[in-house]
């Protein structure tokens, strides 16, 4: 079942949601940054201020210093998603505020579906899993189901060869799956590219392992662009004579970043080359967070119907689209998983609190200090920057990565957390209060006006001070939580939630915008679905393929967005794109 119908119809409400001062206001707001923050616009301030809802946050159920959290207000939060995602009503209906419900149910209602529409089918022979976690057997299998099922109708009977180019072949899984699969009914010829050398090695050695005597693979190792992705073809298809008109077919599994439209790129800006024809590309996208710059938005349509929002859209959101929340209570080990990940974020940001005591002020000249790595405040830019929203403070990177085995317990955490920062004393100032930012403020900062040291103590000078300095450093940092400091904590794990709940919104808007895209490029503006030959527009069964009988002024057999992948598996990115032209019965190569 394709997703254009749903992509064409909700793209403008998708991007109206994605644009609302709410949502940008989440996105450009970490965790992180709250504490930090004690300058910001009155605009900023609209939602993430508004009393109706924080103090519902503030709920001290949760015992933030042991980590249990089984009534943290954001599992509410999540659970309500949850229900409201299966059409279900939620237990929680009455207990959430109306502002936060009706966010969630948009949210809910302007995102793709996700679930997988492509079932897997036995194989035969069947497809080695040697080398393979469980979440990359599965999408192996599923993109051998996909095209095997898919090549015959759009190939014709009298199709014998097939070229297939794995683009980011990585250790060639997918490469042998269709060698082994496809060579039943295909002469097959494969190509796989990599940018890295040491993946390409590596993909030469899996094949000297595990492929079949006569397999027609062969390897490159390129820095992949439209150009040399064409280059590369030209010369593999040159090696060997053919008695049929060559037709290539593009692969991609997980395409990081700007690789899935630079393959599109070279697929559609040369519909033919002089010895061979481009026939189709099946690509999922990944690490949008990767994307150059100029390749959101790709479309026409988006770029008229959100003329700014490559300028305005933070930098966070390219991050937060990897989120799968709908699949963080699969089982214990995801629920426990998530439950980590929040803890993290919110004993963090309580660090990050207390730390702002011994931080300059943002409105201070950072030349001054030696600090200009510090972001401005989330309003001093409201074109967006690649870091807004991203948390990546100065402390935040002293502080650094710590072993999970660490968050289990706060006095563990807030030990560690101390020793490290205070190892790094040399890099702070002074600390000169400003004013708070309302009900997010660290507790701890907004508990008094002075500073936790005296003025005359300065952090960023080696002095006689210094164990002073290092001692009430560790004393601030690893003090039991207060019950102000469990109040913030459960305002950030809702503010965490909330965030990551945008995520399948702003993936949604992206994948849509690559798919208007394509369909731009084949000639159609998507005011006529039925103009989409080859595509079963009626999505609510699992009826079959339908043959429109009106065709695109350019032969297209084929165009789909498809859930090719469970998430339930792992695998996050599961859209694929998929387009395949007309060649049912291309002509034999004249001699």
């Amino acid at each position: 079942m394709t997703l254009l119908p749903n992509i064409h119809e909700h793209i403008p409400d998708a991007l109206n949601l994605l644009q609302s001062p709410l949502v940008h206001e989440l996105l450009a707001t970490h965790p992180n940054d709250i504490p930090l923050h004690s300058e910001i616009s009155t605009d900023s301030l609209g939602f993430l201020a508004q009393k109706r809802w924080t103090d519902w946050a503030a709920d001290n159920g949760a015992d933030h210093q042991s980590g249990e959290q089984e009534k943290a207000p954001w599992m509410r939060l999540l659970a309500y998603y949850l229900g409201k995602s299966k059409g279900r009503d939620s237990e929680y209906e009455e207990d959430i505020p109306a502002a936060l419900r009706s966010l969630v149910d948009q949210l809910i209602s302007h995102s793709l579906p996700r679930k997988c529409t492509i079932h897997p089918v036995s194989t035969a022979p069947e497809i080695s899993i040697v080398g393979l976690s469980p979440k990359k057997a599965h999408e192996v299998r599923q993109c051998v189901t996909y095209l095997s099922s898919t090549l015959p109708s759009v190939l014709g009977p009298q199709r014998r060869q097939l070229h297939i180019v794995d683009v980011g072949a990585g250790q060639g899984y997918l490469t042998r799956a269709l060698q082994k699969h496809l060579s039943t009914s295909y002469d097959v010829r494969l190509l796989a590219l990599d940018s890295n050398e040491v993946q390409t090695s590596g993909a030469t050695r899996w094949d000297a392992r595990l492929s079949q005597r006569g397999s027609k693979i062969a390897h490159k190792t390129i820095h992949i662009t439209p150009e040399t992705l064409l280059t590369a073809v030209d010369e593999w298809v040159a090696e060997e004579e053919h008695e049929e008109e060559p037709l290539v077919l593009f692969v991609a599994l997980h395409a990081c970043g700007s690789l899935t439209p630079d393959i599109f790129r070279a697929f559609f800006t040369r519909p033919r080359r002089s010895t061979w024809t481009p026939f189709g590309v099946l690509a999922v996208g990944c690490c949008y967070n990767l994307l150059a710059p100029g390749d959101f938005p790709l479309s026409q349509r988006v770029q008229s119907l959100a003329t700014a929002i490559a300028r305005t859209l933070p930098g966070s959101a390219y991050q937060l689209a990897a989120q799968i929340p709908a699949e963080w209570t699969r089982n214990s080990r995801t629920w426990a998983d998530t439950k980590l990940a929040v803890r993290k974020v919110v004993w963090r940001a309580i660090i990050g609190g207390r730390l702002a005591s011994f931080e300059p002020p943002p409105s201070q000249d950072l030349s001054q200090n030696g600090d200009a790595s510090r972001s401005p405040p989330v309003s001093a830019n409201p074109d967006g920057t690649p870091g807004e929203g991203s948390g990546d403070r100065p402390a935040m990177r002293r502080l650094g990565r710590l072993n999970d085995a660490v968050y289990k317990d706060w006095r563990v955490f807030a030990s560690k957390a101390a020793e490290r920062m205070a190892a790094a004393t040399g890099d702070h100032v002074n600390f000169t209060p400003g004013r708070p930012r309302s009900d997010f403020v660290s507790p701890s900062t907004a508990a008094s006006t002075k500073p936790l040291l005296p003025s005359s103590v300065s952090l960023s000078n080696a002095t006689a001070n210094d164990d002073h300095e290092s001692n009430e450093l560790k004393h601030t940092l690893s003090a039991d939580l207060t019950l102000a400091e469990h109040a913030f904590a459960n305002r950030i794990g809702v503010l965490h939630v909330l965030r990551c709940l945008v995520g399948p919104l702003v993936e949604s808007v992206i994948v849509g915008d690559r798919a208007v895209w394509m369909c731009e490029q084949m000639g159609w503006d998507g005011s006529d679905p039925e103009l989409i030959p080859g595509i079963d527009l009626d999505i609510t069964n699992d009826s079959q393929w339908l043959e429109s009988e009106r065709r695109l002024p350019r032969p297209w057999a084929r165009m789909e967005a498809i859930n090719l992948f469970d998430q339930a598996t792992g695998s996050g990115r599961n859209i694929a794109l998929a387009v395949f032209a007309e060649r049912r019965l291309a002509p034999a190569m004249s001699s």
